[in-house]
């Protein structure tokens, strides 16, 4: 049951993410260097958030 609970709330955690990620990318200008920076700086984010998350929960 605590495996169980734990994959819900990592997979909660994911879904905050992409969401946030999306909102994100809705607010970025849509001009060359700024799209690509946004993606590298979120996609920087959301690893350490993941892996950081993934050492807590131990999964």
């Amino acid at each position: 049951m605590h495996k169980i609970y734990r994959l819900f709330k990592n997979t909660v955690w994911y879904f905050i993410i992409t969401l946030l990620g999306i909102a994100f990318y809705e607010f970025v200008p849509l001009g060359g260097a700024w799209l690509w920076l946004g993606l590298f700086i979120f996609a920087g984010i959301e690893w350490v958030v993941i892996s950081k998350l993934r050492e807590r929960l131990h999964f």
